[in-house]
């Protein structure tokens, strides 16, 4: 049976109720998304709209991790007039609808129930799962279907050249889904004994296109928000802590208690599992996706770390649907050596109940923030975005997503992102006097970061004496944290100039 291979009956009723959940999430959290996704999708719009990939029109500077996401995306609405973000929402839900199916595609000589009730756990919990739904829009949704199908394609079906070009594509999303296409390729020269050549030309000829692209349109190939990044933001006392820990804490807070511990263990018991066939010498189905996806997490979890860059949720999404795929395997496994084989029968019904502690907080959680955004910045930067919006002008902050998405201003980007010369300033302690030449029409003041980056910079006298303040906005990040919208005079561009 190969990726083309049909279901059962049962196989049908299973996927049309995964393709109700999917509905019922899209419909739930349809164009929602953390802050900096709609950079990406900003890049994507103005292409869509015929301003090219840029953020500012009339800038070409690099500023998306995800620079092949966003043309997908434009293309994508411009084709068919539905917005960037419902495209992201649509993409994130496919892309993991898409995984379980190459996941049940890879278990083709597993016994049925483990066929079907393996994916069918993955794909449920990986759609309610906290961590994925406020992650929605995210372009590691795609690198992860695209990465799983071309090496179930690489290792299980013997097909090189499809293989690669799904490793382009994955690539072409971002840029560190070249670990795996390494790794996959690694792993066909150590099986077949010579150079993947099919393997390798198809992956890298896509991939040096785009990248002479990316040179010639923006004279450069890596993102500047990679330079941006690892030039970290000064922390508060008591504000630092390790990468580890905050990676952690994101993934207590969308399993929590015990669902983290029965998450934990049902991927440990399948890793188990894994090693002691691999000692044993015994093949397991989908086995090699399993080590060489397994390799690739490490991998990938090592790089971010070694590069210096703090933590974001969304590097990692990644991990956390493949700690997923662990511990379903490790429910459906569990369950047969409990069962036995005259009990196969009800081995999904009992690997259910073994994922409910798991399942129950995800759709608990999902229900409660049913039709809101999930990211507790989206109030007050859209507000502060329309205010921008209807009165025109450009706008300088830290955070752009929401901000640049909606508002449709020319944004100064003081992180450094999408503006280098506000990375080298802040470099070199000159931010106040890139403002000050600037002259953006608002200034964006978050409590969060006035400490960190702010507080120098309104205290300038150049600053200080010409912005005024305009709006307040609360901030749903916590209880005092608030969004001052400042204005160069005092008032709002258009009125009485």
């Amino acid at each position: 049976m190969g990726i083309h291979s049909r279901p059962g009956p049962a196989g049908v009723l299973v996927a049309f109720g995964l393709a109700g959940l999917a509905a019922a999430l899209a419909a739930g959290f349809w164009g929602f998304s953390y802050d900096d996704a709609f950079i990406t999708y900003r890049y994507a719009k103005n292409w869509a709209d015929g301003a090219g990939l840029v953020y500012n029109p009339g800038e070409h500077v690099l500023g998306t991790t995800a620079p092949g996401y966003a043309l997908l995306l434009g293309v994508l609405s411009a084709l068919s007039g539905l917005s960037v973000p419902a495209w992201g929402t649509l993409l994130a839900i496919a892309s993991l609808a898409a995984a379980g199916w190459v996941l049940w595609s890879a278990l083709a000589a597993a016994p049925p129930v483990v066929r079907t009730a393996l994916p069918l756990l993955f794909v449920t919990s990986a759609l309610l799962f906290r961590w994925n739904v406020e992650m929605f829009g995210a372009e590691a949704f795609p690198v992860v279907a695209l990465g799983v199908a071309a090496a179930h394609l690489a290792l299980d079906r013997r097909r090189p050249v499809a293989a690669g070009l799904l490793a382009a594509a994955a690539m072409i999303c971002r840029l560190d889904a070249g670990l795996l296409a390494a790794l996959l390729g690694l792993e066909l020269w150590r099986e077949r004994r010579r150079f993947p050549w099919a393997f390798a030309l198809a992956g890298l000829l896509p991939l040096a296109l785009f990248l002479g692209w990316l040179q010639a349109d923006f004279g450069a190939v890596v993102p500047e928000t990679m330079a941006a990044k690892q030039l970290r933001l000064p922390l508060p006392a008591g504000g630092d802590i390790s990468y580890n820990l905050r990676a952690w804490r994101w993934l207590w807070r969308s399993a929590p208690g015990a669902a983290g511990i029965v998450l934990l263990g049902l991927a440990l018991w399948s890793l188990a599992e894994g090693a002691y066939a691999a000692l044993r010498r015994r093949s397991v189905p989908a086995g090699r996706l399993a080590a060489v996806t397994a390799l690739w997490l490490l991998a990938h979890e090592i790089t971010y770390r070694l590069l210096g860059i703090p933590f974001a949720p969304w590097y990692h999404l990644s991990l956390a649907n493949g700690l997923l795929a662990a511990a379903a395997a490790g429910a459906v496994l569990i369950t047969r050596r409990l069962l036995g084989r005259p009990g196969a029968a009800w081995a999904p019904a009992a690997a259910a109940i073994l994922f409910l502690p798991l399942l129950v907080p995800s759709i608990t959680w999902v229900t409660r923030q049913w039709g809101r955004p999930p990211d507790p910045r989206w109030a007050g930067y859209v507000e502060a975005a329309r205010i921008v919006r209807q009165t025109g002008g450009s706008v300088a902050a830290v955070e752009i997503g929401f901000l640049g998405y909606f508002s449709e201003a020319p944004v100064l980007d003081l992180m450094g992102l999408v503006s280098p010369e506000a990375r080298e300033a802040r470099r070199s302690g000159t931010l106040a006097d890139l403002v000050a030449r600037k002259r953006p029409d608002y200034l964006l003041d978050a409590t969060l970061f006035r400490g960190q980056i702010l507080a120098p910079l309104l205290a300038d006298p150049r600053i200080a004496t010409s912005y005024r303040e305009v709006a307040e906005i609360p901030d749903g990040r916590g209880a005092g944290q608030r969004i001052r919208l400042l204005s160069r005079g005092g008032r709002p561009p258009g009125r009485g100039r």
